[in-house]
């Protein structure tokens, strides 16, 4: 895949006929940041940031998330399901994380859970709309 994330998101961008600016209007995410993700020059996504963007491209949370970690991560759909919590866990213990980004990752997590439960529930592997 040589697409990179910023120009898949510039794609989806302009397929809803939006500028940056009004991307950041929509999402209450910066146009600096929109910029930037579009450029390719934030190493780390906040996911709360991607969720607000997805649902203005019309795209699923899942999808965008997914769009980022292939493209700038080299991970696959097939790494999602080999992620090890303890390593987190680790992580967190050893102060690489500060508090704000602790409680931005638990909030995704259990954001994440919620919409599988959902899921399950409904029976259904897509995902769901939010």
């Amino acid at each position: 895949m040589s697409e990179t994330f910023g120009a898949w998101l510039e794609q989806k961008r302009l397929s809803v006929g939006l500028n940056q600016t009004e991307l950041a209007e929509r999402t209450d995410v910066s146009k600096t940041t929109i910029s930037l993700y579009e450029s390719d020059k934030i190493a780390q996504p906040r996911f709360s940031q991607l969720d607000k963007i997805a649902k203005v491209i019309g795209v699923s949370s899942d999808e965008i998330r997914k769009a980022w970690a292939s493209r700038n991560a080299g991970v696959t759909n097939e790494d999602f399901d080999e992620i090890d919590l303890s390593s987190v866990r680790v992580a967190m213990k050893k102060g690489d994380f500060t508090e704000d980004d602790k409680a931005e990752f638990l909030d995704d997590v259990r954001h994440s859970l919620e919409r599988l439960r959902r899921r399950k529930q409904s029976g259904t592997q897509e995902a769901s709309p939010e």
